[in-house]
C-alpha cells in the first residue's frame, strides 16, 4: 500500500535557503542546535534507572523547581535556595525527564540531519531507538497506581514522547534500512501503540493523549488498524467524562499539549471535540467560540483563569481552517 501521507517538509533546500536569509529563521535553529549537539555526544541511558513522576522534580524544603542536569543523574539542585535534594523520588523524576527529553532530541536530530546530513544526528536518532527496542518490557517505572508508563515513568508521558519520536521518524524514515524500520516497528513502536490505545486508569486527557500517541504509528508504518482501534475507546472517554472525578460531572483542566496535537491532524480532534467543551476565545477578538459537545457529557461549570483563557486562544489558533466535526465519523 502507497503511504499517501503529505511529507511533512516538502522542500528542505528551500527551508536551508531561508536559514541563510532570514536573521528570525537562523535564530530558530541556533536556538536547539547547540542543546541536541550536546545529546548527539553525550547520550547514555540506563535500562537500571526506575522512571518516576515528573511533579516530584521539587525543592522539598522551598518547593521550588529543581535544575534538571542531563549530564548529572545524581544531582537535583534547587533553582530557588540551591540547596540539593537527596531522594529516590527525584532520581526518577531526573529519569523521567531524561528518557522524554532524549526523545524529544530524536526529532531535533532528525530536523538537523536534514538540514545538514551529519551521520552524527542519524546515528544518535537509532541509538535512542536501539535502547528502547532492546530493553522495551523490562524497564522499571514508579507512578501512582493507574498512571504507569511502559518507558518514561507516566502513559500521559510515553504518548508524548512517542509523538516526538514517531515525527522525527517520519522525517528521516527513508534513511533506515527496511530491516531496521521492521525491528523498530515490531519491537518498540507497534507494542507500545497497543498499551497507549488499550491503557486502563488515569484521567481522561491521559487517553486523549496516549491514544494520540498510538494513532501517530500511522502516517510512519502504514497501522490504519491502530487509529480505528482508538477511534472504538469513545465511550469510555465519555462516560469518564459524564462521572468524573469532580461531583457532577468531569472537571475540565488545562491541557496543554492540545495545541501541538491539533497540529498533526489526526484522528484524535474529533474525540477532543466531543470530550471536552469550553469557551474559547477567539483570537481575533470577536466573541467566544463554542466547541459543541455531542451526546450526552456532563461537565462542571467554573471560572476559567487568565492562563487558562490565554491556552485556549493558543489552541484556536491552531483551528486554521475551521475545523466541522461529523459526529459518524467521530465514531
Amino acid at each position: 500500500m502507497t503511504n499517501r501521507t503529505k511529507k511533512m517538509v516538502e522542500d528542505w533546500q528551500a527551508v536551508r535557503e531561508k536559514i541563510a536569509s532570514f536573521d528570525w529563521a537562523r535564530g530558530i535553529v541556533d536556538g536547539f542546535k547547540p542543546d541536541t549537539d550536546w545529546w548527539v555526544a553525550n547520550y547514555a541511558d540506563d535500562a537500571s534507572r526506575v522512571a518516576g513522576w515528573g511533579h516530584h522534580y521539587f525543592c522539598d524544603k522551598c518547593f521550588a523547581a529543581l535544575i534538571f542536569d542531563p549530564g548529572k543523574p545524581g544531582e537535583h539542585r534547587c533553582s530557588g535556595c540551591g540547596e540539593l535534594r537527596i531522594a529516590q523520588e527525584a532520581d526518577d523524576a531526573w529519569c523521567y525527564i531524561y528518557r522524554t527529553s532524549a526523545c524529544t532530541q530524536v526529532f531535533h536530530a532528525a530536523v538537523l540531519y536534514n538540514l545538514y546530513g551529519d551521520p552524527a544526528y542519524l546515528s544518535f536518532i537509532g541509538k535512542v531507538l536501539g535502547f528502547l527496542c532492546d530493553h522495551y518490557g523490562s524497564f522499571e517505572v514508579r507512578t501512582p497506581p493507574g498512571q504507569e508508563g511502559k518507558f518514561t515513568g507516566c502513559d500521559l508521558t510515553d504518548g508524548v514522547a512517542v509523538i516526538w519520536l514517531l515525527n522525527g521518524m517520519e522525517l528521516v524514515k527513508g534513511s533506515f534500512t527496511d530491516e531496521e524500520m521492521e525491528h523498530y516497528k515490531q519491537t518498540f513502536f507497534i507494542p507500545e501503540a497497543a498499551f497507549l490505545i488499550e491503557k486502563v486508569g488515569g484521567y481522561a486527557q491521559h487517553h486523549l493523549l496516549d491514544e494520540s500517541g498510538g494513532g501517530h504509528d500511522r502516517p510512519v508504518f502504514r497501522r490504519n488498524d491502530l487509529v480505528r482501534t482508538g477511534r472504538r475507546r469513545r465511550a469510555r472517554h465519555q462516560a469518564q467524562a459524564g462521572g468524573g472525578p469532580a461531583a457532577g460531572g468531569f472537571l475540565v483542566r488545562s491541557f496543554l499539549p492540545l495545541p501541538f496535537l491539533l497540529r498533526r491532524r489526526n484522528d484524535l480532534l474529533p474525540r477532543v471535540l466531543q470530550i471536552v467543551r469550553l469557551r474559547l476565545p477567539d483570537p481575533r477578538g470577536r466573541a467566544a467560540a463554542d466547541v459543541p459537545v455531542p451526546g450526552q457529557v456532563r461537565l462542571r461549570e467554573r471560572r476559567i483563569s487568565e492562563s487558562e483563557r490565554r491556552l485556549a486562544a493558543a489552541a484556536v489558533r491552531q483551528l486554521r481552517p475551521p475545523i466541522r466535526v461529523d459526529p459518524r465519523r467521530a465514531g
